[in-house]
């Protein structure tokens, strides 16, 4: 893919966890879209796969804050319609029709795409959880 390199390793670095794994489910859902429209649009002429490098996008969509004068961070926020940007595949062999949707990997891209979704929904309900359970144990 022009320009899209592996999301393996993401620095948190002060982020919340709350604010990452929203915006990472958000971010995963959009990868979703793509990535089934790539696989539907396989025998259209001319049509070109499209993604975006996760990474870029995940440092875009969270608004990180410098430290403020008091020293502490910031609290960190998703911002508000934010959209990816997208690149287009390079297509792995050339094809007639013009067409540089790979099916195999495309649904690789997919399925790897879906673990990361499930994983990051699980881990944004259980900060939600964690943070409720402190607030009732506040009262």
């Amino acid at each position: 893919m022009d320009g899209v390199k592996n999301n393996r390793h993401i620095p948190l670095g002060n982020v919340t966890g709350d604010r990452f794994w929203e915006a990472s489910v958000k971010l995963f859902e959009k990868r979703l879209e793509l990535v089934a429209s790539n696989i539907a649009n396989a025998d259209t002429p001319n049509y070109k796969a499209r993604d975006f490098d996760f990474k870029v996008a995940l440092a875009q969509a969270l608004a990180i804050p410098e430290k403020s004068l008091s020293g502490s961070p910031q609290a960190v926020s998703i911002n508000s319609g934010f959209s990816p940007k997208l690149l287009y595949r390079m297509p792995t062999q050339s094809s007639v029709d013009g067409n540089t949707v790979d099916v195999d990997a495309e649904q690789a891209v997919f399925i790897n795409t879906a673990i990361r979704y499930e994983f990051a929904i699980g881990q944004a309900i259980d900060t939600y959880k964690s943070l409720s359970e402190l607030f009732k144990n506040m009262k």
